[in-house]
Formats: C-alpha cells, sequence, structure tokens
C-alpha cells in the first residue's frame, strides 16, 4: 500500500536529520598516515617493480623518506584526513621549497601514496607497517600453535635449511624462498617464506631468519614469513665448538 504523501514527507525528513546529523565529539578521527613505515616506489609503467626500499616517516608534522643509504627526501607535511591528502614541502634537496600534493590510500595494513612532481609522471608508493621495538625471539612451532599472538610482528626464528634456495628475478629485483625444518615435521604446518636478494644460506646449514610474520586463517597458505625489508636478514648461523 503507498504512503500517504504527510507521512513519506516525515520520513524524509528524519532520515535527512539523521544523516546530517553531528559527528559525536568522542568519535575516533579517521585513520591517518602517521608513523614509520618500510615500503617500495614505482610509477605506472613499473608497476609490480620493487627494485628499491625506502623507509617513511611522518612524525609531528615532518616527513622524511631514506633509501639506499641516504636520504631522498625530507620535509614539512600537512596531513588531512578527511580528505586523505599528504602536502609535502622539502626544506633540502632538487624539490626544496616546492609543494607536492598528494593523497593516501589504505589497503588493509598497507599504505599507498601517490603524488605528483612538477614536470614528472605520478608515481606511487606502497607501504607496510615498521615494526616498532626489538624483533620478538620465537621458535616455528610457537608460530604454528599460536598465529595470532605473532601476526603482523618481527620475528626471529632459526632453522635447519630444508631444501637448496634458489634465487629468482623479476623486474630487476632478486628475491628467493626459504624452506626450513620445522622440529614437528616439514608440512606442519608449512611456512611461505620469501626472502631479499640471492640465498646467504645453504641446504643443511642453520638459518637465522628476521622477519615479518603473517598468519591468514582462510588462507591457502596461511602462515608466512617475508624478510624483504630493511630491518629483516637471513643470516648463516656458525655453532663453535665448546672446548
Amino acid at each position: 500500500m503507498p504512503l500517504s504523501p504527510l507521512l513519506s514527507s516525515a520520513l524524509f525528513l528524519a532520515s535527512a536529520s539523521f544523516l546530517a546529523a553531528p559527528v559525536p565529539e568522542n568519535a575516533d578521527p579517521p585513520r591517518g598516515p602517521e608513523g614509520r613505515w618500510h615500503g617500495s616506489h614505482f610509477t605506472p609503467a613499473e608497476y609490480g617493480r620493487h627494485a628499491s626500499r625506502y623507509t617513511l616517516t611522518i612524525d609531528k608534522g615532518t616527513l622524511t623518506v631514506a633509501g639506499d643509504g641516504k636520504r631522498l627526501l625530507a620535509g614539512s607535511v600537512v596531513v588531512d584526513r578527511v580528505k586523505r591528502t599528504l602536502t609535502v614541502v622539502p626544506t633540502e634537496g632538487e624539490a626544496k621549497g616546492k609543494t607536492i600534493p598528494g593523497t593516501y590510500t589504505f589497503y588493509g595494513e598497507h599504505l599507498s601514496w601517490s603524488f605528483q612532481l612538477p614536470g614528472e609522471e605520478k608515481s606511487t608508493w606502497m607501504f607496510t607497517p615498521a615494526w616498532a621495538g626489538p624483533p620478538v625471539k620465537t621458535t616455528l612451532r610457537a608460530l604454528g600453535d599460536t598465529p595470532e599472538k605473532f601476526t603482523g610482528k618481527l620475528v626471529v626464528v632459526e632453522a635447519v635449511v630444508a631444501e637448496e634456495p634458489h634465487g629468482s628475478e623479476v623486474d630487476a629485483r632478486t628475491t628467493h624462498g626459504l624452506d626450513l625444518l620445522n622440529p614437528e615435521g616439514r608440512n606442519w604446518p608449512h611456512f611461505y617464506i620469501r626472502c631479499d636478494g640471492a640465498p646467504t644460506v645453504r641446504k643443511g646449514d642453520v638459518a637465522r631468519l628476521t622477519g615479518r610474520f603473517t598468519y591468514k586463517k582462510d588462507s591457502f597458505c596461511p602462515h608466512s614469513i617475508t624478510a624483504m625489508d630493511p630491518d629483516c636478514k637471513v643470516e648463516r648461523v656458525v655453532k663453535t665448538e665448546k672446548k
């Protein structure tokens, strides 16, 4: 049965007033990009290419980008969390004094920052949160038993290398996988491990892996460790004989 004109008007005014209601003063503000991030930079023509790694730090109105052993960008920054914009004015380097407008977007825990310098094509930087504090030393067994406790954290594990690792190069970046022996058996659970650079360990070595652990319950491979950021590494453990 159709609504009467009076009732329709009343419902419209009620919904309009609801939509126009002010946000409570104690409501959480929109998420912002402040903090320390690890990531990579590419232009649209280089999408998927991660040949260089960078650290982005946004804190107290300043922004810095460091990579390849040097500071690439530093200046003041204005963050608009509502419009999701980042406006940077460099205080050093070739872009000193120029205004660099940009936008940012979150994809889960990942931060995407897009901007365009005068006379250059638009570029995008992709970042993941940098782990604050020292890495957490643990075991593969602990990661398998209580993965929720460690997901998103920088962890350190030691284990024997099960298979000879082989590097592969994609878009000028070399990476390699790592297969570590689990004390409960190789397939309990299976850990997907990806590391930056060429292999530094061989089959039978004891490897010390520092990487970011991620647990996704419904994924084909729920347990993964990535050692692709500046804080990550793979080391060969040399056991010293006791005299």
